[in-house]
């Protein structure tokens, strides 16, 4: 099981580092590193970022990842 969003409204993707170091993502420095501001006025550095297969029955893919040091276990398809 992957900790992973996917939101197409508020254009990010995130997978938390727990889960990059749990299956051995490659990651890369992200080329504008930003802060992510959470409802509870959290602000949360974005420097990293990673590619993250995924497969949904016979559908496979790759997603483009934001990396954060946070815990999260929802997966939002539009």
């Amino acid at each position: 099981m992957m900790k992973l969003v996917i939101d197409r409204r508020n254009a990010i993707n995130v997978v938390t580092r727990s889960t990059m170091k749990r299956f051995n993502l490659k990651v890369k420095p992200h080329p504008y590193p930003f802060k992510v501001a959470w409802v509870d006025k959290i602000n949360l550095m974005v420097s990293h970022r990673c590619k993250v297969p995924i497969q949904i029955t016979r559908y496979k893919d790759e997603i483009l990842c934001h990396v954060l040091a946070t815990d999260m276990a929802h997966l939002l398809l539009g």
